[in-house]
């Protein structure tokens, strides 16, 4: 028997986290990482509104890269940002 692994285990994700994707329905990084980075920002910014800052998308997104925060680049963040803002606009 595979035992799930936790959402708090993925790189930059935590039990807050971890609790906030539990409500939505997410309950192991599996199914977690069979999302985006931006459609589990947008799941969370959805349901939990300003709760949720950027921060969480730059950490799921290093979790989906398994990648430390320290690594990511301004760049990637500006991508990031970017691509909220168009969430946003489309709401």
């Amino acid at each position: 028997m595979r035992i799930a692994r936790r959402i708090r285990d993925l790189p930059g994700l935590g039990p807050v986290t971890e609790r906030q994707f539990a409500e939505l329905g997410i309950g192991s990084a599996d199914a977690l990482l069979q999302l985006s980075p931006l459609a589990a920002y947008s799941m969370l910014k959805h349901r939990f509104g300003r709760q949720v800052s950027l921060n969480a998308l730059y950490a799921l997104d290093c979790a989906f890269t398994d990648t430390h925060w320290r690594d990511q680049t301004a760049e990637r963040r500006a991508e990031l940002k970017a691509e909220a803002a168009q969430l946003v606009r489309k709401r």
